[in-house]
């Protein structure tokens, strides 16, 4: 019952960013800034750290968290994603869109 709640609580923010950053009213400043407070709040390190490291890294920091690696998992993926949808280079979106798959495979056990 918590974990579904923490689960539920983690969408709601995930999806307030989503809509701020489809409606475009939010700046890349506030972008970054959101992100960075999602990944402090549910995995523990800032956004910054976590997206400049390859994403095979990322899950094994998740995984030996040995909490929520499933839910922290999908996160991180939102997180990639997030900024590949506000990034302004096409190279820069395919590379985070790539690193979301790869993220997402290893959450699944496709690695």
């Amino acid at each position: 019952m918590i974990r579904e709640g923490c689960i539920v609580r983690m969408i709601e923010q995930i999806s307030a960013l989503v809509a701020h950053i489809l409606d475009q009213k939010i700046s890349q400043d506030s972008v970054d800034e959101e992100l960075d407070d999602l990944a402090q709040k549910w995995i523990g390190l800032p956004s910054g750290m976590l997206l400049a490291l390859p994403p095979e890294e990322v899950f094994s920091l998740i995984e030996n968290s040995d909490r929520m690696v499933l839910e922290k998992g999908y996160l991180m993926g939102e997180l990639y994603r997030l900024k590949g949808v506000h990034s302004q280079s096409l190279d820069e979106k395919k590379g985070l869109f790539c690193q979301v798959v790869v993220l997402y495979r290893q959450v699944l056990g496709e690695s």
